[in-house]
C-alpha cells in the first residue's frame, strides 16, 4: 500500500507540470493566429484568438500588451487600458506598454498620466535604444504642451473680459499656423497608433501629411525612416515576435545590403543602407566599422 500511493504522490506533481506545458503550447498556437489575422488586418479575430491565449497564459506582459494594441484600434479604449496595466503587472519592464499608456492618456486629454507613463518609459529603457529616445521626445512635447495650458489658464483667469477679447483678437491674427500645428500633431499620432498596430503603410501616409504642414517635425521625420524600413522588411519578419529581434533583423539585413552596395562600388547608397541599420542598433561596431570604411573610399 505504501508503494501505491508514493508512485500516486511522484505522478501527481509531473501531471500538473505536463498540462501547464500543453497549455502554454495552446496558447502560443492562438497568440501566432492572432498575429496572423492582426497582420491581415482582422482586427476583431486577432483580439478574439490572442483572448483565448489569455485564459492559457494570463501572466504573459507581451501577450497582454498586444491585446491592449489591438483593442485600442478597435476603439475599445477601457479595455486596452486594462490590459496595458496588466502587461506591467506581470512585468514591470514591459516597455512597451508604458509608451502605449502614455499614448493612451494623451488621447484622452489626461496629460499628467500621459507624461508620468512616458517618463517612467525613459526610466527603464537603454539610452541608447531609439525607441527610449522616442519616448524623452514624447515626455518633452507632452511637458511642454502640459505647461502651455496651464499658463494659458491662468492669463484666462487673471485677465479681464476686456483684455480677454482682445488677448483672442490677437490670437486671430494667426489661425492657419496654430490650426496647421494641431494637424501636424493629430496626424503624428494617428501614424503612432498605426505604426504600433503595425499597419505600416497607412502609417508611413499619416507621418508624411504631419511632415507637409511641420516639416521640422524630427520625431516624424525619426517614425517616417522606421516605417519605411518596415515596409521593406515585412515579409521576412512574419515570423519574428518582439520588438528586439525585429529590430535586430532589420539592422542587419540593411547592413548585408550596404556590404553588397559597397562591394559593387555604390559608395552613397552603401552608406544610406548602414544609417538605416544604425537607426535600430546604433552600438553595433561591426555596422559603425563598416560606415566608417564606406566614408573613406
Amino acid at each position: 500500500m505504501f508503494k501505491v500511493f508514493l508512485c500516486i504522490f511522484i505522478f501527481l506533481p509531473s501531471l500538473a507540470l505536463a498540462s501547464q506545458s500543453l497549455d502554454r503550447q495552446v496558447a502560443h498556437e492562438y497568440q501566432a493566429k492572432g498575429y496572423e489575422a492582426q497582420m491581415r488586418g482582422d482586427l476583431a479575430q486577432a483580439l478574439f484568438l490572442y483572448e483565448r491565449a489569455e485564459v492559457l497564459i494570463p501572466d504573459d506582459a507581451a501577450l497582454l500588451n498586444d491585446i491592449g494594441l489591438v483593442a485600442e484600434a478597435l476603439g475599445k479604449i477601457d479595455e486596452a487600458e486594462e490590459h496595458y496595466l496588466k502587461a506591467l503587472a506581470a512585468d514591470f519592464k514591459c516597455l512597451p506598454a508604458y509608451s502605449n499608456l502614455g499614448y493612451l492618456y494623451e488621447n484622452k486629454q489626461n496629460f499628467e498620466l500621459a507624461g508620468q507613463y512616458f517618463e517612467k518609459r525613459v526610466k527603464f529603457g537603454n539610452v541608447h535604444d531609439p525607441r527610449t529616445l522616442q519616448a524623452q521626445a514624447d515626455l518633452d512635447r507632452i511637458t511642454k504642451f502640459s505647461r502651455t495650458l496651464i499658463k494659458k489658464k491662468k492669463a484666462v483667469d487673471k485677465e479681464s473680459l476686456e483684455n480677454a477679447m482682445i488677448l483672442r483678437a490677437k490670437e486671430k491674427v494667426v489661425p492657419s499656423l496654430r490650426e496647421s500645428v494641431v494637424n501636424a500633431e493629430v496626424d503624428y499620432q494617428r501614424g503612432m497608433d498605426l505604426f504600433q498596430a503595425r499597419r505600416y503603410d497607412a502609417a508611413r501616409k499619416s507621418f508624411e501629411m504631419c511632415l507637409e504642414v511641420s516639416r521640422g517635425h524630427k520625431a516624424a521625420m525619426h517614425m517616417l525612416q522606421r516605417t519605411k524600413a518596415m515596409q521593406k522588411i515585412r515579409p521576412v519578419l512574419k515570423d519574428v515576435r518582439s520588438s528586439a529581434d525585429q529590430d535586430h533583423v532589420i539592422a542587419m539585413t540593411e547592413y548585408d545590403k550596404g556590404l553588397r552596395l559597397l562591394h559593387d562600388g555604390y559608395r552613397d547608397e552603401a552608406l544610406k543602407a548602414f544609417d538605416r541599420a544604425l537607426l535600430f542598433v546604433p552600438s553595433d561596431p561591426d555596422v559603425k566599422a563598416a560606415r566608417q570604411k564606406a566614408l573613406e573610399k
